[in-house]
């Protein structure tokens, strides 16, 4: 019982310690420019349950003087809609350990990103949908 509450009282601190290191104090940001694409095929994915294909992209940064690479797969796309940089943010102790913050530089859209990423038109239906409800019962008001 010891030995399983010393291991996770291990892994909470090492969870916390990392989560510290991320903070505005300890982390800082980089440019990381596209290094390879590499296409793979047949990707099963649990979201949508289908296989899809997808392109790995590998992105390195440059930290006093040293090379770092992050990679960050892309699907359903081509490979120039793959973006060219992307923000990196690191720690400033250990600049190894990072994550892609954002993504910019040219792309292209393809038709299959307006299938997966449908504009957020939900306040509008709303607004048509009260709008119909509001002139229905002034009608209904109004021929008594």
């Amino acid at each position: 019982m010891f030995a399983m509450g010393g291991f996770a009282l291990w892994m909470l601190i090492g969870m916390l310690r990392d989560k510290i290191g991320f903070t505005e104090r300890f982390s800082d940001r980089t440019t990381a420019w596209l290094a390879s694409t590499k296409r793979v095929e047949a990707i099963y994915t649990r979201n949508h349950g289908i296989f899809r294909h997808a392109i790995d992209a590998k992105y390195e940064y440059m930290v006093e003087g040293r090379k770092y690479t992050r990679a960050h797969r892309f699907f359903d796309t081509t490979f120039s809609g793959v973006p060219r940089k992307a923000t990196v943010v690191y720690q400033k102790k250990r600049p190894e350990r990072a994550y892609l913050e954002s993504f910019s530089g040219p792309t292209k859209k393809t038709p299959l990103d307006v299938i997966n990423y449908p504009p957020d038109n939900g306040p509008l239906i709303f607004l048509i949908i009260g709008t119909a409800l509001f002139f229905a019962v002034g009608l209904q008001f109004f021929f008594r």
